[in-house]
């Protein structure tokens, strides 16, 4: 059933919202949009037979088949990745199609499986959010920087210095801290420049614009050789939870719940060590 509905798809020749206005110049000109979005309806469709295929017999608790998932950039490729060929190679039934973004993508319309985020905060009502692993970020700037502008002691420092930092169209970036009374304050000094990629903002730090707050992961090799000085140790800060999100409307199977199981034990792990 598949193949023929994708070449007749192909050629044009399904029935389309548009197909009152007949087959010829009005299909052409409406394929850009009405045509898309058929062909995205139809991927949604495909991806929900695939569920019920599982649900019905096809997933006995073993992971097989097609997992889509959405990962960020830097960790994705650092972390992700490595734990990702290790999931492959004990279900060989398994295929994987990832994308990597450190936007917060759209897991309905994407048509993704799972999502691996950093930090979103609360997902809408049509999401499930789990927190796989934490990390807390390291504040650090260019030794170059630090000479010019010195080296903040304390929180309150930073409102005399630059800062590079995330960008959102959804939510604020705050960098907190913990009060002598336990309390939680926001702080942060003058921002420069906003990126939606972290490896942007650690290569702006290197480069001397400000001051920045990172996973360690990102900066770890930078402060090993001396490009980034880290500052502000000793203040407690928030940490940020890492995500696995999925729809609330799909069927969790076993493809999906065995990685996000084998996420949070690798992780918790390596975070004890």
């Amino acid at each position: 059933m598949d193949a023929p509905v994708c070449s007749r798809l192909a050629h044009g020749e399904m029935a389309t919202p548009a197909a009152g206005r007949g087959r010829s110049a009005s299909l052409a000109a409406t394929m850009t949009d009405e045509g898309k979005l058929y062909y995205d309806h139809c991927k949604r469709i495909l991806h929900l037979l695939e569920e019920t295929d599982a649900i019905i017999g096809g997933d006995r608790g073993t992971p097989s088949g097609l997992l889509r998932l959405t990962v960020p950039t830097a960790f994705g490729r650092l972390h992700v990745l490595p734990l990702l060929h290790r999931y492959m190679a004990t279900w060989p039934d398994l295929r994987v199609d990832v994308s990597f973004s450190d936007r917060v993508e759209e897991l309905v319309d994407g048509g993704y499986d799972l999502a691996i985020r950093i930090g979103i905060g609360s997902p809408d009502s049509r999401m499930i959010s789990c927190v796989v692993a934490h990390h807390v970020g390291i504040f650090c700037a260019a030794p170059s920087y630090l000479d010019l502008r010195g080296r903040p002691e304390k929180p309150d420092d930073l409102l005399s210095h630059d800062c590079v930092v995330f960008r959102s169209e959804t939510r604020r970036h705050p960098w907190r801290f913990r009060d002598d009374d336990g309390s939680w304050a926001n702080m942060s000094g003058r921002v420069r420049l906003r990126f939606d990629s972290g490896e942007a903002i650690r290569d702006a730090a290197i480069a001397g614009v400000g001051v920045v707050k990172l996973p360690s992961f990102l900066v770890q090799e930078a402060l090993a050789d001396g490009r980034l000085e880290q500052v502000l140790s000793g203040h407690e800060t928030e940490s940020v939870p890492i995500q696995a999100v999925y729809s609330s409307k799909r069927y969790l199977s076993a493809k999906v719940r065995c990685l996000i199981d084998l996420m949070s034990t690798e992780w918790t792990a390596t975070r004890r060590r």
